[in-house]
């Protein structure tokens, strides 16, 4: 099975239940992986980008960078793609992974 990384923003009233349920459902089928909620973040909170008219359409997703969470976001997934792509490591066949 295909390891999971996830950032979701706890903020982000549309999609912040989602990685709760990723979480679950990744345990529940022993599939490795690293999924991370932000509280202090919303939608999209790994973008600098900057789009005023975004700001008032996608208010309730509380969208917009949040450097802090960005960043330990950025760091997760670089390094889950270096373990897992880069430099995967061998696993026996029928091993079951560790969740993080």
């Amino acid at each position: 099975m295909c390891p999971v990384v996830g950032s979701y923003g706890g903020r982000d009233q549309g999609f912040r239940s989602h990685g709760r349920r990723l979480q679950e459902h990744m345990a529940a089928l022993g599939i490795e992986h690293d999924v991370e909620i932000y509280p202090a973040a919303g939608h999209s909170f790994m973008t600098d980008g900057h789009h005023p008219i975004a700001k008032l359409v996608l208010f309730p997703l509380r969208h917009g960078l949040v450097r802090s969470a960005a960043d330990d976001a950025w760091q997760r997934t670089f390094g889950f793609f270096d373990e897992h792509v880069a430099n995967p490591t061998s696993k026996g066949a029928g091993e079951q992974p560790e969740n993080r």
